[in-house]
């Protein structure tokens, strides 16, 4: 996610955190999409508008054809990899059973992966990104005096 558009747009180019992601939370009903940006209290505002016009960029013009390849690249060595470890793995499969999906579930979601096209993708992000769709924001801050 270093190269994504908030890291790029929040941290590379306006300087505004010292820290830019995303996280997506995957649940079997509904899941959540998750920024996170490490900046200072003078800064706050200012990132987080810059946070909403990146949302609303990346909403407005989807994703290249470009990207979509360096995002399946990125999320299928990382599945690579948690499939290195038996914990992750065994973590994995057992979610997968409380679900009540079929252990071939990994596989057939990492075929996905592989298959996902351009026009689902940005059907997607028009989707997820939705001004429309209900948005919460958190801040967290170190106690008073630190």
């Amino acid at each position: 996610d270093m190269a994504g558009p908030v890291f790029t747009n929040i941290r590379e180019e306006a300087g505004l955190a010292y820290y830019a992601s995303s996280s997506l939370f995957i649940g079997m009903d509904a899941g959540g999409i998750c920024f996170y940006l490490g900046t200072s209290p003078e800064q706050l505002e200012e990132a987080g508008r810059r946070l909403e016009e990146t949302l609303e960029m990346i909403y407005e013009q989807g994703m290249t054809e470009e990207e979509l390849e360096r995002t399946r690249a990125a999320a299928l060595s990382s599945r690579l990899l948690a499939m290195q470890s038996n914990g992750t793995l065994c973590q994995m499969l057992a979610l997968d059973i409380l679900f009540g999906l079929p252990l071939e579930a990994f596989e057939q979601q990492t075929n996905a992966i592989r298959k996902m096209d351009l026009a689902r993708m940005n059907a997607f992000i028009r989707k997820a990104l939705d001004p429309a769709q209900p948005r919460s924001w958190s801040v967290v801050r170190p106690p008073a005096g630190e």
